[in-house]
């Protein structure tokens, strides 16, 4: 009987489907397991001999499972349009000012902030007109330029649906840290 493996497309005499994305193909006395890449690992059928049908396809399991590795996931982007979800406003106490800590939960669709894959981000300040700034991402601090100076927003977390980054300011009054928090 010949059959159509389902992952290469070729004819052979036996065919074992194992799934959807491995088989395993008999030609001439050889079987060969081949991987959803189409990676193909080569079996001879005298290794088999005295063996059931069910520990050889108990083998070809574990050997499928050790076989298949999982190519890591792709690292979060900046890139996308963020929500923000609230924002802590953190006075540190200095020259007789007192320490404040406040926190601030914007309204559904206030405040989105854009990255583009480009290298731009959406800006404004609180009073402002808002445009979009070049910027740059080291994986752990965004630097954002604002032609002649730059500003720096430490991110404190990133992931596919989250984004927390800092802007801090030194002053007379104190250190000011704004922690913004952002979904997606």
């Amino acid at each position: 009987m010949r059959a159509k493996c389902a992952t290469t497309g070729t004819r052979c005499k036996t065919v074992v489907i194992l799934s959807i994305r491995h088989c395993f193909t008999g030609k001439n006395g050889e079987l060969e397991l081949r991987n959803y890449k189409g990676r193909a690992f080569p079996f001879f059928a005298q290794n088999f001999v005295g063996y059931s049908a069910v520990s050889v396809l108990a083998l070809s399991g574990a050997l499928l499972l050790t076989g298949c590795g999982k190519t890591p996931p792709a690292p979060p982007t900046l890139a996308g349009i963020w929500n923000l979800q609230s924002i802590r406003y953190q006075l540190a106490a200095s020259n007789g000012h007192p320490a404040t800590d406040d926190n601030y939960v914007a309204k559904p669709g206030e405040s989105p902030q854009e990255f583009t894959a480009d290298g731009q981000v959406w800006f404004q300040r609180p009073t402002g007109t808002g445009s979009f700034r070049p910027y740059r991402f080291d994986g752990t601090i965004v630097v954002v330029s604002l032609g002649p100076y730059d500003i720096q927003w430490p991110v404190r977390e990133l992931s596919a649906h989250r984004l927390v980054y800092q802007e801090v300011e030194d002053g007379s009054a104190g250190r000011f840290t704004q922690t913004f928090n952002y979904s997606r």
